[in-house]
């Protein structure tokens, strides 16, 4: 095996300049995950008033970073990246081409993207569908060995909720957790391109178009200017 040599000089100028840059980056990261976790905590006793987990303990429950099985497929190294930092377990697509899983929640907007998640599907497997197609066209394999394995495809809600929680899950409920949420979870080091709400055409191109570094648009409304 022939010998990787590295031209990397720790001692160099160039090299402590970069390391330093790249700790205040990390530091800067970490303040901000601090300041998430302080928020969530002093919310902690009205969740537990009301019986309810906070919002980062439901998303525990459901990332539980490490566990076996459990992972986002993306195939952005950035991306992956960003995911690992905030706790998700992550694969490069053709790490899970001969995963079978009992659950695959696709939310890659791509229409190509569903087919290839019911291929990964275990015996009895559900694929919950939490994109938007619009009138993308989406083609499924739902042959013999779609039956035979008893796939399930369930679609995701929107507007409403389920009747049998439409009692409880009130329209106020729900913005007030939206609300809540927003404070909660770690949502500014994903947000990497910010569009003035009249360039809306330009940040939806931006993210068809897939340009480089950008994981999430934001639509800055100035309420100012509105009067």
């Amino acid at each position: 095996m022939p010998v990787i040599e590295s031209k990397i000089d720790p001692n160099s100028e160039a090299f402590r300049t970069n390391r330093e840059q790249m700790l205040a980056l990390i530091g800067e990261f970490r303040a901000l995950e601090q300041k998430v976790r302080d928020v969530s905590n002093s919310k902690r006793e009205r969740f537990r008033a009301r019986k309810q987990l906070l919002p980062r303990e439901r998303i525990a429950l459901v990332v539980d970073p490490g566990a076996k099985g459990k992972a986002a497929r993306e195939a952005m190294a950035k991306r992956r990246a960003a995911a690992s930092d905030l706790g998700v377990t992550t694969a490069a697509p053709e790490e899970l081409v001969n995963e079978k899983v009992p659950l695959v929640i696709d939310a890659s907007g791509n229409p190509d993207a569903p087919a290839m998640a019911l291929n990964m599907l275990a015996h009895e497997g559900t694929l919950l569908i939490a994109s938007w197609f619009g009138t993308k066209p989406v083609v499924l394999p739902l042959g013999g060995a779609f039956h035979r394995r008893r796939l399930i495809i369930r679609s995701t809600q929107v507007s409403t909720v389920p009747a049998r929680l439409s009692g409880t899950w009130t329209r106020s409920r729900r913005r007030r957790e939206a609300v809540e949420l927003l404070a909660e979870l770690p949502l500014a080091p994903l947000c990497t391109h910010v569009f003035a709400f009249g360039h809306a055409a330009e940040a939806f191109r931006a993210v068809d178009q897939g340009i480089p570094g950008l994981m999430h648009t934001v639509l800055d409304y100035d309420r100012s200017a509105a009067g």
